[in-house]
């Protein structure tokens, strides 16, 4: 799998698992000029939201360290907890 169709598969993922989420794909510098594909995930009027360095997390699917088909994206809103 190319990391073009590992980014395809994880959007689809999270649309499942996020129905009324807002899946954003973006790059972002970091330190050391270091640019990384970050995919952030919002819902609702959440001011926080989780992200993603899809760079940092292709490898270890690729060597099979973590299954996509098994990986489970779980995230809880903050106002949820309260």
């Amino acid at each position: 799998m190319n990391y073009e169709e590992f980014k395809a598969k994880v959007l689809d993922r999270l649309k499942e698992d996020f129905p009324e989420g807002e899946i954003v794909v973006r790059k972002v510098l970091k330190n050391n000029d270091q640019c990384m594909e970050a995919l952030t995930i919002r819902e609702g009027d959440d001011n926080i939201s989780p992200t993603l360095y899809l760079d940092q997390i292709y490898p270890a699917v690729v060597r099979r360290l973590k299954p996509l088909k098994r990986a489970r994206f779980r995230y809880t809103s903050p106002k949820a907890r309260q």
